[in-house]
């Protein structure tokens, strides 16, 4: 948390949003873990804080991928990045697991973990209780 190092988060920041525009996509700054917050908007027919909901993302899609998820938890709580959104409850973060993949493809979305691993009822019961724990 020096000047400069926030400048060089603002830089790179800017380069990256710079990048997608040139290429005319934002694919390379969305995955998985954007398909949760889309599709818990699309549910709940709310707005959330962007970064809530992406890190809540980033936390389930780790978990699902097996994609060093300690360690996503760990960076986001020594950050004091909130992934459990105080907007929304349990309920609706399970309707949006259960109905992710078919969110996807209903708005052809990109192709992502959740095209190839499959979100079964015992990882929504899992994934939420230890969200919730």
């Amino acid at each position: 948390m020096t000047p400069k190092g926030i400048d060089a988060i603002v830089d790179l920041y800017r380069r990256e949003v710079e990048f997608c525009a040139r290429i005319n996509t934002s694919r390379p700054e969305e995955g998985s873990e954007h398909l949760v917050a889309y599709n818990l908007e699309h549910i709940t027919r709310r707005h959330f804080v962007h970064g809530d909901l992406v890190a809540l993302g980033i936390y389930l899609m780790t978990r699902l991928q097996c994609n060093n998820h300690e360690w996503a938890v760990d960076l986001m709580d020594r950050l004091g990045l909130r992934y459990r959104p105080p907007d929304t409850t349990p309920d609706e973060v399970r309707q949006c697991l259960a109905t992710l993949k078919a969110f996807k493809d209903e708005q052809c979305l990109f192709f992502t973990v959740v095209d190839t691993e499959g979100i079964s009822g015992a990882f929504i019961d899992d994934a939420l209780a230890a969200l919730y724990q």
